[in-house]
């Protein structure tokens, strides 16, 4: 027997040998950074669609969309956003245009390789506006947000994808976030973060009271096509009178995909757990946005928390990610095995 023959490729403890990739390291080589911006410059395209709605360029988007935001929210909060409307008031046909056109703007600068990063800080700076006012704070600050909704905030993830699909150069199956900024773990903490206060709003004492989740998911089927409607009073119905038990187990839910990804184990079971339970709020809670009833203004959270969820999937380690010697000896076993 020849001593090629012998040869064997050690694999020592915590290392993985060198192999063709798989399925789900390909699917992820395909999530890149600009894959994110992309897709994140689709959503401010459709945004500036939505605000180019006839129903926006009437007092209704004023006494529908924007006061109400000022229901609930401290006095200073409440000031603010009254003080905005009145500016707006006067001249809505105009102000509405030019915020339909910022965010096509946004949209195409994103599209465009040369102009991504101009277009994220503008985006940044957008979003931050509209969140102090658009969107008072998400709600946090009135005591009744709740995530079936869209707390903290659709605009807010707006900037937090943004900041994550930075243009950088990403190792093949590694995390968006690992080349991002912020780093791996800066994204993981801010998935966590995020979860966890969600899991906290639900419950808050406003969101758990006898009927309130009822009560919630009831009201949005107003406006929505007769599908979505059923849905909203079937899932009502289901929940009627189990309202704590039901933010209880919601409240869990989020506090262990918010946890689960901090870890190392099943990493990605944890990020598809978060867009699972993400689109099941943006079909229930947030009926896709309202983008079927002709009076929204964005698709809600549910897009850009599966966006976010695609940021932080990671491959499992390939040959690319072994250290030098380990590749080497890897490379070297196959050529005495050939």
């Amino acid at each position: 027997m020849r001593r090629a023959e012998k040869t064997k490729t050690s694999t020592r403890p915590g290392r993985v040998p060198a192999g063709p990739p798989g399925a789900a390291s390909r699917a992820v080589d395909r999530i890149t950074p600009r894959a994110i911006q992309v897709t994140l410059g689709a959503i401010w395209l459709l945004d500036g669609a939505l605000q180019l709605q006839p129903y926006m360029f009437s007092h209704h988007f004023l006494t529908d969309v924007l006061l109400p935001v000022a229901d609930g929210q401290p006095a200073f909060v409440a000031s603010l956003i009254r003080a905005s409307d009145q500016l707006v008031a006067p001249h809505l046909a105009v102000w509405n245009g030019l915020f339909a056109a910022l965010q096509v703007g946004l949209g195409v600068g994103l599209l465009v390789p040369r102009t991504v990063k101009p277009a994220l800080v503008a985006s940044f700076a957008w979003s931050a506006l509209v969140w102090c006012v658009g969107e008072g704070f998400g709600g946090l600050l009135s005591g009744s947000a709740t995530p079936l909704t869209g707390a903290p905030g659709a605009v807010l993830l707006y900037a937090l994808v943004g900041i994550l699909a930075w243009p950088t150069h990403r190792p093949a199956g590694a995390s968006i976030t690992s080349s991002g900024p912020v780093g791996d773990l800066g994204g993981r903490l801010a998935w966590a973060l995020l979860w966890a206060g969600s899991g906290v709003l639900c419950l808050v004492p406003a969101n758990w009271r006898h009927g309130a989740i009822a009560s919630t998911l009831a009201s949005g089927s107003a406006g929505e096509p007769a599908v979505l409607a059923s849905l909203d009073r079937h899932a009502a119905n289901l929940v009627a009178g189990q309202d704590l038990g039901v933010a209880i187990a919601l409240a869990v839910l989020q506090l262990a995909v918010a946890a689960g990804v901090l870890g190392r184990w099943h990493r990605n079971v944890w990020v598809a757990a978060g867009a699972a339970l993400a689109v099941v709020f943006w079909v229930l809670g947030q009926d896709l946005g309202g983008l079927l009833t002709g009076q929204t203004t964005d698709p809600n959270t549910g897009p850009l928390l599966v966006l976010l969820a695609l940021c932080l999937v990671e491959a499992q380690p390939r040959a690319a990610h072994l250290p030098a010697a380990s590749a080497a000896h890897a490379a070297g076993a196959q050529l005495a095995n050939a």
